[in-house]
């Protein structure tokens, strides 16, 4: 028996597991996989209407970047609102230009462009988080004075 009043036991408002309060990581991971999902479809799609591969990573980029915007801002850094959009966007320019090169390389060495794609998006997906994380969300630091 407690000494003093009783305490009542209150239940945490989320547990570790909730969507918004697990590690940044995996919430990168599996929004990572819807946003990979469309963008590799998209990607996909425009190989078979037969555009090059190069061609069809700028459509897949281009489109889904505000889509990765919005689920990535909100489920992995939660931040909200279009302040950050403009370095996002330069974010992801860099990231095709990464993504390309990384591409053209996997072609040269013989891989099919649907295969290619594949291939180099673990490396693409450690690039974008590294640079999403430490460039695009980074925590404000305080005026230096």
């Amino acid at each position: 028996m407690a000494d003093g009043p009783a305490q009542e036991l209150a239940m945490p408002a989320a547990t570790p597991f909730a969507w918004g309060h697990g590690p940044k990581l995996i919430r990168f991971l599996f929004t990572g996989m819807l946003n990979t999902a469309v963008g590799y479809s998209i990607y996909f799609v425009g190989l078979t209407l037969g555009a090059k591969p190069s061609i069809a990573l700028a459509i897949a980029t281009a489109l889904g970047a505000l889509f990765n915007y919005f689920s990535t801002s909100r489920l992995v850094f939660q931040s909200r609102g279009l302040g950050r959009l403009p370095r996002f966007m330069g974010a992801y320019a860099v990231i095709y230009g990464f993504n390309l090169l990384l591409l053209q390389t996997a072609l040269k060495l013989g891989a099919a462009p649907w295969l290619a794609q594949v291939v180099v998006l673990p490396i693409v997906v450690i690039f974008s988080y590294l640079l999403l994380n430490f460039v695009v969300f980074a925590a404000k630091r305080p005026a230096e004075g």
